[in-house]
């Protein structure tokens, strides 16, 4: 009996290393290649939502309008303009220009899953969304908070730059992720109905 715990336990270590050296491997690969050739660039960025995955068509059109709105702001002369202005802090080493590029280099595809959060997400955290390195093209939105269009707009732009690998630490609002939410709000008001 001994004997089957501590292969067990030899086991449990081994996958534990085993996804320490797979996340690390996955930083590593996304702080490679963040200049962009100017050739190639779009002509802004671009998020493309491959699949929804939500309860039912309604919370699903919501959640494609609201990637039809972040879309417009990305394609806006506001979004252009502010971000070149604003101050990050967590840039992955990158100027507010060359953020911009890498931005545009490719449109940012992802998937969408809107899930019902528990009472220390909903009540407690505020969660309302996130990426996980393991789940690496989904990003997940908690319908206790995103109710509408506009509530959905924001929170993709800000999850898709976890995607394109900005992180923060903590609620800063000087990180990319945040940005995206100041940038929605600061020029939001300028994209109409989405």
């Amino acid at each position: 009996m001994q004997d089957l715990r501590d292969r067990i336990l030899v086991l449990l270590f081994l996958l534990v290393i085993f996804f320490i050296v797979f996340l690390i491997q996955s930083v590593n690969t996304l702080e490679t290649n963040l200049k962009v050739p100017q050739e190639i660039l779009l002509s802004h960025p671009e998020i493309q939502i491959e699949r929804i995955e939500a309860k039912d068509q309604e919370e699903s059109k919501m959640i494609q309008s609201g990637g039809i709105l972040a879309n417009k702001l990305l394609a806006s002369t506001c979004f252009k303009d502010m971000l070149r202005e604003m101050r990050f802090t967590e840039t992955r080493g990158l100027k507010n220009e060359e953020i911009y590029d890498y931005l545009r280099a490719k449109p940012i595809k992802l998937n969408v899953q809107v899930y019902s959060g528990n009472f220390i997400e909903n009540d407690i955290l505020g969660v309302i969304g996130f990426f996980t390195p393991l789940y690496p093209e989904y990003i997940f939105q908690n319908r206790h908070y995103i109710v509408n269009s506009y509530e959905a707009a924001p929170n993709i732009l800000h999850e898709a730059m976890h995607l394109m690998g900005f992180r923060h630490n903590g609620a800063l609002e000087s990180s990319v992720p945040y940005g995206m939410d100041a940038l929605f709000f600061n020029c939001g008001s300028k994209l109409g109905e989405g």
